[in-house]
């Protein structure tokens, strides 16, 4: 038996009645089932859309409408350090009693509200707070910068402490009411931060 072998796994008997010139000669293949096949292959051809162009194709103008659009994707801004501090202040809200396994107290949300409200007033030249929470439900910030430590403690009873430490200097403190004269003079003279309203 001879046969031809192909890169396939078969092959051809020679000697089968499928491979004779007179089986080829019956079997030819219809013009119309030819043409029907080329129309059909040629109809599956990929598309190409404007959707599936390169980047670097080149597109129309932009028109007042794409000009919108623009506009309102620049709205959409990359979130501060303020923000993300003011974030985790929001998430504070929702912790309960001994949410540090020690026993601390609920945080107050007096006290996260004043923070807030701070962190929300000060500018991008300030520097962005650590915000965290005290055993006590207190809500506290935390600013460092060149050599400076200074904290802010909003306390539930709606009084503040100040601290303040600077490399090679002596520490200090001052507390009372929020809006007292001496922490703002404090915040403003010695941790070179805004007031409190």
């Amino acid at each position: 038996m001879t046969g031809i072998s192909t890169a396939a796994p078969f092959s051809i008997d020679i000697d089968s009645p499928s491979s004779s010139p007179a089986f080829a000669r019956r079997k030819r293949l219809a013009p119309y089932a030819v043409a029907g096949s080329m129309i059909f292959l040629l109809g599956t051809a990929p598309v190409v859309s404007e959707a599936s162009q390169a980047p670097s194709a080149v597109r129309g103008p932009i028109t007042t409408r794409n000009a919108e659009v623009l506009d309102e994707r620049l709205r959409y801004q990359t979130p501060t350090a303020f923000d993300r501090g003011i974030a985790r202040l929001r998430d504070f809200r929702s912790y309960n009693e001994d949410w540090d396994g020690n026993g601390a107290a609920a945080p107050s949300q007096t006290a996260i509200d004043h923070a807030i409200s701070y962190v929300a007033e000060l500018e991008p030249w300030h520097p962005a707070p650590l915000t965290t929470l005290g055993r006590d439900g207190s809500a506290i910030l935390e600013f460092e910068e060149d050599g400076m430590f200074n904290s802010i403690t909003f306390l539930p009873d709606d009084n503040v402490e100040l601290y303040s430490n600077a490399e090679g200097a002596p520490s200090r403190f001052v507390s009372g009411p929020t809006n007292s004269a001496d922490v703002n003079a404090f915040l403003t003279i010695v941790m070179n931060l805004p007031t409190i309203v």
